[in-house]
C-alpha cells in the first residue's frame, strides 16, 4: 500500500503530507480544489514524463516523496539488491537541470522507477476514457489481461529479426546490380588516393616552401642587408661594438666594478657576429628555383582537388579510402552474404509465424475470458445483459516482402482487436467508439481495471465521470469489493461513492496571502458528515440534508 505521500512546491501544492489507509481511501473537495494535482504527482512519483511547469512559481525545485509499505514478495522489489518491507520512492524536478529519481535513498534512473511503478500502482485517469475508444490499445489491453506479454515480446523480436534481414537483403541485391559499375568507381578512387602518399601535415610545408621561393630576391635582399648591417661593411654593429669592448677594457683594469659591463658587451658582440654570420649563410642558400616552385604547385593542386572530392584534411581522406577499401571487401563477400541472409529469411521466418499463430490461438482464448469476466462485472455495475465482444482479425500485410505464408510479419503478430459492446438486448455489438456513453466507457474501463489482479494499488481519478443515481452506488460498492484485495484511492465528485471510504480525504484551496495554497485532511465521522451533505446539496446545507447524508453513510457501512 502506499502508506504516506508527501509533496513539495507542485503546481498549487506548497507542502502537502497524508498518510493513507488500507481499503478504499476517498478524495473529494470543491471543483478546482487540488484533487486531481495530487493524483498527477503520484504519477510523476511512479515515473511519469516531467514538465518543469508543474514547479511551483516562485521555487526551485519540485519534490515528491512516497513510502509503500510491501510484502516481502512483493513484485516490485524483485529489480532491486537491497528487500526491506518498505519502499521509499522520490522524485526532484528542478527548473534548471535534469531531474532526479531515487529509490530509498539511492540515485536511480527513471527507466527503473518507471518498471517498479509499473508493478506498483495502476492509475486509471480521466484521459483512459479517450485511450479506450483508440481501438489502437484495444490489443495491448487483451495481452495484458491474457498474461501474453513475454509471448508478445518473443513474436516481437522474431518479426524484428526478419524484417531486419528483409532490409539487409534488399540493400544487398540492390548493390549487386550496381557492383560493376560501382566497383570500378571504387578502384579508380582507392588507387588515386593511394598514389598521392598522403602525409600529414605536407600541404602546410608546400604552402611555407612555396611562400619562400615565391619571395627569394626580396628574402636574400633582407638577409645580406642585415649581415653587412652586424658584420661584413665598414661601420657595422660588429666593429662599433668592438671598439666599444675596448674602451671598457681600460675600464675595467682602472675600475674593477666596470666588469659586468665589459661581460655583457662582448656577449653582445659575439652574439651580432653570429647572427650576421648566419644572415649571410641564410642569403647564400636562398635562390630561385622555377622547377621546384612548379613542382609544388602541382602537388598543392592535387592536394586541393582530392580535400574536394574526399574530405577537407589528409586524416578525412584517408578515412575515405578505408572506407572505399572496405566497400570493395564488401563487394567480395555481397554474394555470399546473401545467401546467408536467404537462408535465415527462411529460418527467422518459420521461427516468427510459429510464435504468431500460438500468440493468437491464446488471444483467442484470452479473448473468450476476458469477454465473459467483463459482462459479469458489468452486470454488477448496473448493465445487465450487456453484451462485450472482441472482434479479432488478421491485419493487412504491411508492405512488399513483409509477410510469410501469406501472413503479415508485424512486432505485435498477425492480429488487431477492437472492443465491441451491445448495451440493448437484441441489437448488434458495435464499436465502442459509436455506442458508449460516457457513463458506460466509465464502467467498462472499471470492470476492465478488476481483471488485473497482480498490481496491489489501484487509483481512480473521477471514474465517475457520466453517472450518477443508483449506478453511482453501484460503482461505489464495486470500489469497495475492490479494496479487499487492493489499497485504492479514488478521487470523486459523488456522494454514492464517498459514503464508502474507509479513509475520506478531503482537498481544499485557499488564498493566503496573495498565494493560493491547497491541502489535504483527514475527515472526522461528523466532519464526513458535513462533506457529504455539502456534496449533496452544495453551499446550502439543511438539517434534512445532513440526515440524508447520515443515512447514506449508515447504509453504506
Amino acid at each position: 500500500m502506499l502508506a504516506e505521500l508527501r509533496i513539495g512546491n507542485f503546481a498549487i501544492i506548497e507542502s502537502l503530507e497524508v498518510s493513507f489507509h488500507k481499503g478504499l481511501n476517498i478524495l473529494t473537495g470543491e471543483t478546482g480544489a487540488g484533487k486531481s494535482i495530487i493524483v498527477d504527482a503520484v504519477e510523476l512519483l511512479l515515473g511519469g514524463r516531467a514538465d518543469t511547469d508543474v514547479v511551483r512559481a516562485g521555487s526551485d525545485e519540485a519534490i515528491i516523496e512516497g513510502m509503500f509499505s510491501l510484502a516481502p514478495n512483493a513484485e516490485a522489489l524483485r529489480p532491486l539488491k537491497d528487500k526491506g518491507s518498505d519502499l521509499i520512492l522520490k522524485r526532484s524536478i528542478p527548473l534548471s537541470g535534469k531531474g532526479r529519481a531515487y529509490i530509498n535513498g539511492s540515485l536511480v534512473t527513471l527507466s527503473l522507477l518507471s518498471e517498479i511503478g509499473d508493478s506498483l500502482v495502476d492509475i486509471h485517469g480521466q484521459h483512459e476514457h479517450q485511450t479506450l475508444l483508440r481501438q489502437e490499445t484495444h490489443l495491448d489491453i487483451l495481452d495484458q489481461a491474457g498474461n501474453l506479454e513475454a509471448l508478445r515480446t518473443e513474436v516481437g523480436e522474431r518479426a524484428q529479426t526478419f524484417l531486419n534481414t528483409v532490409r539487409e537483403l534488399g540493400l544487398l541485391n540492390e548493390k549487386e546490380k550496381q557492383r560493376a559499375q560501382m566497383e570500378e568507381l571504387l578502384k579508380f578512387q582507392a588507387e588515386e588516393i593511394a598514389s598521392a602518399k598522403l602525409k600529414d601535415g605536407e600541404e602546410e610545408e608546400l604552402k611555407s616552401e612555396r611562400q619562400i621561393l615565391l619571395n627569394a630576391e626580396k628574402l636574400h635582399s633582407l638577409a645580406q642587408q642585415g649581415h653587412e648591417a652586424l658584420y661584413a661593411r665598414e661601420g657595422s654593429a660588429s666593429e662599433i661594438l668592438s671598439s666599444v669592448l675596448k674602451s671598457l677594457e681600460e675600464l675595467k683594469k682602472i675600475d674593477p666594478s666596470c666588469s659586468q659591463l665589459h661581460e655583457s658587451l662582448s656577449s653582445s658582440l659575439m652574439q651580432a657576429e653570429e647572427v650576421g654570420l648566419s644572415l649571410r649563410d641564410y642569403a647564400g642558400k636562398i635562390s630561385f628555383d622555377p622547377r621546384k616552385l612548379e613542382a609544388i604547385e602541382s602537388r598543392l593542386e592535387l592536394l586541393s582537388r582530392l580535400k574536394k572530392k574526399y574530405g577537407g584534411t589528409a586524416e578525412e581522406i584517408r578515412k575515405f579510402h578505408e572506407r572505399v577499401r572496405r566497400d570493395l571487401k564488401d563487394m567480395e563477400t555481397n554474394t555470399e552474404r546473401i545467401i546467408e541472409c536467404e537462408k535465415l529469411l527462411k529460418e527467422s521466418g518459420e521461427a516468427y509465424i510459429s510464435s504468431a499463430k500460438k500468440l493468437s490461438g491464446k488471444r483467442k482464448d484470452a479473448a473468450k475470458h476476458l469477454m465473459k469476466i467483463v459482462e459479469e462485472e458489468l452486470a454488477t455495475l448496473g448493465m445487465k445483459k450487456t453484451v462485450f465482444k472482441i472482434d479479432l482479425s488478421t491485419i493487412p500485410i504491411p508492405g512488399p516482402g513483409m509477410e510469410v505464408e501469406g501472413l503479415p510479419v508485424e512486432q505485435k503478430g498477425i492480429d488487431q482487436a477492437e472492443f465491441l459492446i451491445s448495451p440493448n438486448v437484441g441489437e448488434e455489438p458495435k464499436p465502442l467508439t459509436r455506442i458508449a456513453s460516457g457513463g458506460e466507457l466509465s464502467r467498462i474501463m472499471l470492470a476492465l481495471k478488476t481483471v488485473f489482479k497482480g498490481i496491489p494499488i489501484m487509483i481512480f481519478d473521477e471514474v465517475d465521470s457520466g453517472i450518477g443515481g443508483a449506478t453511482a452506488e453501484v460503482v461505489g460498492r464495486k470500489l469497495k469489493e475492490d479494496s479487499r484485495a487492493h489499497q485504492v484511492l479514488c478521487v470523486t465528485h459523488l456522494p454514492q461513492i464517498a459514503v464508502y471510504a474507509d479513509a475520506h480525504f478531503k482537498v481544499t484551496k485557499d488564498v493566503i496571502g496573495k498565494r493560493t495554497l491547497a491541502g489535504i485532511k483527514k475527515l472526522t465521522e461528523e466532519e464526513r458528515v458535513g462533506e457529504i451533505a455539502r456534496m449533496l446539496a452544495g453551499m446550502k446545507i439543511t438539517g434534512k440534508t445532513r440526515e440524508h447524508a447520515k443515512e447514506m453513510l449508515n447504509s453504506a457501512h
